[in-house]
């Protein structure tokens, strides 16, 4: 029942804010200079595999600001399926024409097919249990590398899950802008 009011709900917010725009607002997004990129990677943290994400960037100044979305889909020791979404912000500052330093933040969510025991940055034992949704938060960084019309770029992040502790992650990912 819950799920349904939930749902409900969701759609209800939708249609709210649907309603309450106008067609003046929609001409007005579309000549902002919004920039995007699509990226996929190999991720190493709580497991290995593959991520594959985007973001949409506004241009301030010598600045982007943007939103991000990643899916990472990792395998721990041939055992247990991960799988885990991240949404945030990403705040990027161009050093030369091919190489740009950005910073990320925003929340996290994974669930595990298997149980499992990691060990965490701080070196304490944390118990992941199946199909239970873990919620947390993360932030780093990364430097994209512009070559050949293709973005390089490796990041690092600190994920913190709420009562399990901070782990890192490093990502190495291939990016194209549009």
């Amino acid at each position: 029942m819950t799920v349904m009011r939930s749902k409900s709900a969701i759609l209800t917010a939708f249609f709210l804010l649907a309603a309450s725009f106008s067609p003046a607002w929609a001409m007005k997004l579309e000549n902002l200079p919004l920039m995007a990129e699509f990226h996929l990677g190999l991720v190493s943290g709580l497991g290995t595999g593959l991520d594959f994400g985007a973001k949409a960037y506004l241009p301030l100044e010598n600045l982007k600001l943007g939103l991000e979305i990643e899916q990472a889909i990792a395998d721990y020791n041939y055992s247990a399926n991960i799988n885990s979404l991240r949404l945030g912000g990403t705040i990027s500052l161009p050093l030369t024409p091919n190489l740009t330093l950005n910073g990320h933040f925003g929340t996290l969510g994974f669930q595990s097919s298997q149980d499992f025991v990691y060990q965490d940055a701080s070196g304490a034992n944390q118990n992941i249990v199946a199909n239970t949704n873990y919620k947390g938060s993360y932030y780093g960084a990364s430097l994209d590398y512009l070559i050949w019309g293709v973005t390089i770029s490796p990041k690092y992040l600190m994920n913190m899950v709420t009562d399990k502790g901070p782990f890192s992650e490093f990502d190495l990912n291939l990016g194209k802008s549009f």
